[in-house]
């Protein structure tokens, strides 16, 4: 008996060691959740889009080189000196003083055939289009940076969420499995009692159909809650986590919202701190910004750059062909270059139009949000309402249950009573409280929506 005694502590002390609770799975979801990480990912994403865009300030620098092997090159040219002096009209020249029979004209070319050019491009003047980008990639970090936390701040309230539904779900099992045994008791009874001719057929039938529907329940129960601890498991990237490895602290008064003024938070669910509106600010921003670019591109509005560029050709390697310093196959370029749209049937006009169009669908989109987030907060706010009115309702409906179970017990004591009316009043606290625990669980999910978002 002291070993069994001895385990179950252990077991005991083991569950209790591996619990998590919200700070935990919290820090684990900005470790582990997939949607959370890829959210990172594309703001590390945007922040190489500033980089190149700062870089494009910075000259461009590019090098080719070439190296080209000629299996039949030029052969040498060359011609008898008699033939050269006849062809230039001195023939009655000498050729003694030549030193040889033979002139070369031309050496050949070589095997070996090597290009090289180095070129440097710096913009000069772009109206503005490359400070510009600079800060739509800016605007575009920031955007990333601010759906990071938004994404946090949704992941860490539904995880909330989730967590106090689990909490209210458990507590309504645990009255299910309390009714179960009070039906099952009822069953019994009621065949005892129509065995002895006390009750109907359909008495008996009613009861064990009461069961049957407490089985239902309970499964229904089981599957909600596997939904939750689903839902758990994906926002905190902890696949193999179970419901008896979750702890919560029921420390919120889901309550407290009714207690504030309406019109206040209206204000703050619609304030422009709040970072829905910072990021539907910081797209309006993007569309501003790209506008100007396409009002920089328009037709006649030339861009200009300088090029310079260094080349070599020649059938040795840079600088190593014999008398390279007095031949001529280096060349230096200096360029002031100038590009612009003359014409594009219209196409830069109409990118303009495009992008003032997409301004205003920002600004309407802002107003939009503002509606459908004052909308969602009253309709929570009345569910709260409804469902905090409706537990006080069920929590008098217990109190006066209650009332009968322990009228049902004076009357048993007295021998005037019965089990089965006892029983039957004793349901009656376990429905009350069943509907109570419902009506928490809408209190609860209403109560995080409001709190998201004000």
């Amino acid at each position: 008996m002291k070993k069994i005694t001895a385990i179950i502590l252990i077991l005991l002390i083991s569950v209790s060691l591996f619990a998590v609770n919200f700070e935990e799975l919290e820090k684990s979801m900005e470790e582990n959740n997939l949607d959370y990480l890829k959210a990172k990912q594309e703001q590390n994403l945007s922040l190489l889009d500033v980089k190149d865009a700062k870089a494009g300030f910075f000259p461009t620098v590019n090098l080719t080189c070439t190296a080209s092997y000629l299996a039949n090159p030029i052969d040498p040219i060359i011609i008898e000196s008699d033939t050269l002096l006849s062809d230039l009209g001195l023939s009655n020249l000498s050729t003694s003083g030549l030193g040889d029979d033979y002139i070369t004209l031309y050496e050949g070319q070589e095997s070996t055939y090597y290009q090289f050019k180095l070129e440097l491009t710096q913009p000069v003047f772009t109206w503005g289009k490359l400070s510009k980008a600079l800060d739509i990639y800016n605007a575009v970090y920031e955007l990333k940076s601010l759906q990071v936390l938004d994404l946090l701040e949704k992941n860490k309230n539904e995880l909330k969420t989730r967590l106090a539904i689990l909490y209210f779900l458990k507590k309504t099992e645990d009255v299910l499995n309390e009714e179960k045994e009070l039906a099952e008791k009822l069953v019994e009874i009621t065949r005892d009692s129509f065995e002895e001719n006390v009750v109907l057929e359909v008495d008996v039938a009613q009861a064990e159909v009461t069961a049957r529907e407490l089985d239902v329940a309970i499964a229904q129960l089981e599957e909600q809650k596997q939904v939750m601890l689903d839902n758990i498991k994906s926002l905190s990237g902890l696949e193999n986590l179970q419901i008896e490895d979750i702890s919560f602290d029921e420390d919120e008064d889901y309550s407290s919202y009714l207690e504030l003024d309406q019109k206040e938070l209206e204000e703050s669910s619609t304030s422009s701190f709040k970072t829905t509106f910072r990021i539907l600010e910081k797209l309006k921003e993007i569309a501003l910004l790209t506008r100007d670019v396409s009002s920089a591109s328009v037709n006649w509005k030339p861009d200009f750059a300088f090029v310079a560029s260094l080349d070599y050709t020649g059938a040795r390697m840079p600088l190593a062909e014999t008398d390279w310093y007095r031949k001529d196959d280096y060349g230096l370029t200096l360029t002031l270059a100038v590009k612009s749209t003359v014409f594009d049937g219209g196409k830069a006009i109409r990118d303009v139009k495009r992008k003032n169009l997409d301004v205003e669908i920002s600004t309407i989109d802002s107003s939009k949000a503002k509606q459908e987030i004052l909308s969602t907060l009253r309709e929570n706010l009345a569910k709260m309402k409804l469902a905090n009115t409706r537990i006080r309702y069920y929590d008098a409906k217990e109190e006066v249950a209650i009332k009968k179970v322990d009228h049902q017990k004076i009357l048993s004591d007295l021998g005037s009573g019965s089990q089965m009316d006892l029983i039957k009043a004793e349901l009656e606290v376990k429905n009350a409280q069943l509907e109570r625990l419902k009506e928490q669980i809408n209190l609860v999910s209403a109560f995080y929506i409001v709190n998201y978002l004000t």
